[in-house]
């Protein structure tokens, strides 16, 4: 069954093919892929296989979250270097770089359009234009770190 099938793939995530802890799964909108963010600092996309489809290495810390987009043709991590990553997916490339003042803990693409919310530890929160990298707005009233956004 698909259960079946994600729960081993997950299971092989998290034992066997990143060299430090997963910090966060996310499953492609499609279904057919599983990207995991971890402690190695890498972003894998797996299969409904369970083989590497593709390996993101560009963060300079420890990958805490990881993020399709709506039509799963980029996904999005964010880490302890301060900075969120876009990446093409079928490219296979890194496509944008977004700066933040502390650890990106939380990422979100507004459905159906090219802007990203990106939360961090220090309780800023940033809307991106992910066309062009583009800082739309910044909000930097929270009390505590941003873990989620839903």
């Amino acid at each position: 069954t698909t259960t079946t099938s994600a729960a081993t793939i997950i299971e092989k995530v998290l034992i066997e093919e990143h060299s430090k802890r997963v910090n966060w799964v996310s499953f492609a909108r499609n279904k057919m892929y599983l990207a995991s963010a971890s402690m190695d600092g890498t972003c894998k996309i797996f299969n409904m296989n369970g083989k590497v489809y593709r390996s993101f290495n560009g963060h300079k810390g420890n990958c805490l979250v990881c993020e399709f987009s709506h039509n799963d043709e980029y996904l999005v991590t964010g880490a302890t270097d301060n900075t969120a990553m876009l990446w093409n997916v079928e490219a296979n490339c890194q496509v944008g770089v977004l700066q933040h003042n502390s650890w990106v803990s939380a990422v979100r693409f507004i459905s159906k359009s090219r802007l990203l919310l990106c939360g961090t530890m220090s309780g800023e929160l940033k809307v991106w234009n992910t066309t062009n990298g583009d800082e739309l707005l910044a909000i930097r009233d929270n009390d505590g770190p941003i873990l989620s956004i839903l």
